[in-house]
């Protein structure tokens, strides 16, 4: 029981390293009028001991005269090369045309091996940054369908570009 409460913790903790994909993502946009102004987490239920649903609330204001769609988002994280927690866009998000909206985003987030997790200590500020990279893509869709992809990324690299 209390290996699987501390796992608990941790896909609570691992929200964040999802949150961040989502915004480094999103930053990419093609569409220039699209301006993400706040990310939040709205919900979390964990569906095992290693995979949990997160829906986050973004603020966003679309300045095009369409709206846009996120249709696909998939992001793996990996810890020194080994693949470490994936995660997926559940459902499609949409902003519409010249609005100031909340968007709710779903995602899936999977811990590909709990072992690796329990060896490093569930104590997440303890963890080096620098080991951790992410690699994704995702689509979205407005006056056509745009693919952005990320590879190999480090994460400290993401965060540094979110503190800006």
């Amino acid at each position: 029981y209390l290996c699987n409460e501390k796992l608990r913790i941790f896909m609570r903790r691992l929200t964040l390293i999802s949150l961040l994909c989502l915004a480094i993502l999103s930053s990419c946009s093609p569409v220039k009028q699209l301006n993400i102004e706040k990310i939040s987490l709205s919900e979390v239920r964990m569906e095992s001991s290693t995979k949990a649903s997160i829906v986050f609330n973004l603020s966003v204001e679309n300045g095009a005269q369409y709206p846009v769609d996120l249709t696909f988002m998939e992001a793996t994280i990996k810890k020194d090369m080994d693949l470490f927690a994936t995660i997926a866009l559940k459902d499609t998000a949409s902003v519409p045309a010249l609005s100031e909206s909340e968007v709710k985003v779903p995602v899936e987030v999977t811990l590909c091996d709990p072992m690796s997790l329990l060896s490093m200590g569930l104590n997440i500020k303890k963890w080096d940054i620098n080991e951790f990279t992410v690699s994704g893509k995702m689509t979205l869709a407005g006056k056509g369908k745009k693919t952005h992809k990320m590879k190999d990324t480090p994460l400290s690299t993401l965060l540094k570009r979110l503190e800006k």
